[in-house]
């Protein structure tokens, strides 16, 4: 009965061994931290971007290259960033996810209210599918990009039944997809990646400096 009890406790403890660590209160302030503040930060960048390229129209027509609603997916599509910010800080399953699901509700609200923001947590779980497919292991400018065009093509999935872009001409259809892809590697994926490399780098040369300065004060402290 001993030995039955301890091969049922030896087999719990490692399934439990095989699950990914929990989130530290510090990652969870930057997955709460990006989900809130990216899409803040995306509404008033989105907002100057839109107005330079109206008051422009005659010297950059911008909006004419492509007609209909293909150059607004560029508006759109890279806006999606904080997920693989938020990734490429923490490296565990679930935070690109989260944040997002975070940064779908804050549009809900901030934007009045409609259900096709929180789709938004799909862009979330299109770059964590993409992550966990490496092992969280690999973030590069193979991986990152990738997790940035699949970002965007999982929420391409909610835009096109929500707003019925699916019911376009096959090649409206695939010319968009197309835009979301690219749009999606070198928006969310490149701008999350050089964000993250960005923090990350000045992180480490502040904890650098900071161990190299009370190295200095303990060499300088009298005997």
């Amino acid at each position: 009965m001993n030995l039955e009890a301890s091969k049922i406790q030896a087999k719990r403890t490692s399934i439990f061994a095989r699950l990914p660590p929990p989130f530290t209160p510090i990652e969870w302030i930057a997955i709460i931290a990006v989900g809130i503040i990216t899409p803040l930060v995306n509404e008033r960048l989105e907002t100057l971007l839109l107005g330079f390229f109206f008051s422009n129209q005659s010297s950059l027509p911008f909006f004419d290259f492509a007609g209909g609603p293909i150059p607004i997916d560029l508006f759109f599509t890279w806006q999606a960033y904080g997920g693989i910010l938020v990734s490429y800080l923490i490296r565990k399953p679930g935070a690109a996810t989260l944040s997002m699901l975070i940064d779908g509700v804050i549009q809900f609200v901030y934007n009045g209210q409609h259900p096709v923001h929180l789709g938004y947590v799909l862009n979330g779980l299109g770059a964590d599918l993409v992550f966990a497919s490496f092992k969280y292991k690999r973030y590069d400018l193979l991986t990152v990009p990738l997790a940035g065009a699949v970002s965007a093509l999982a929420y391409f999935v909610n835009s096109g039944l929500s707003h019925g872009e699916f019911l376009l001409p096959i090649g409206s259809v695939l010319v968009r997809i197309a835009t979301r892809l690219i749009g999606g590697a070198a928006g969310n994926g490149l701008i999350g990646g050089a964000l993250g490399y960005a923090i990350l780098t000045l992180s480490r040369r502040f904890k650098k400096s900071t161990v190299s300065k009370e190295a200095s004060l303990r060499k300088a402290e009298p005997v």
